[in-house]
């Protein structure tokens, strides 16, 4: 099992996701890109495996990361990721 931190950043036509290794320091990125675009099912089951098979650190898991991840890994896209996050932060859901 490796150690990895975990990030986020969204913008209404851009979502990443990014993991870094601890020890090796390798990066792994997951992007979307563009306001209507998705995740590919390819790289929801290597998020989705990273994500349960490793320890995972993050800043702010479990309100924030866990919950726009989950929803992403349902399908949504860059702007439907935004909008939810602007529900988490401004309105605090």
């Amino acid at each position: 099992m490796r150690t990895l931190t975990f990030d986020i950043e969204t913008y209404i036509n851009y979502t990443l996701f990014a993991l870094r290794d601890c020890d090796t320091k390798e990066l792994t990125t997951f992007e979307i890109r563009g306001a209507k675009n998705t995740l590919s099912e390819k790289k929801i089951k290597k998020l989705r495996k990273l994500l349960t098979t490793n320890k995972i650190i993050t800043y702010n898991g479990i309100k924030f990361d866990e919950p726009i991840t989950a929803y992403a890994l349902l399908g949504k896209t860059a702007k439907q990721i935004f909008v939810k996050v602007q529900e988490i932060i401004v309105d605090g859901v």
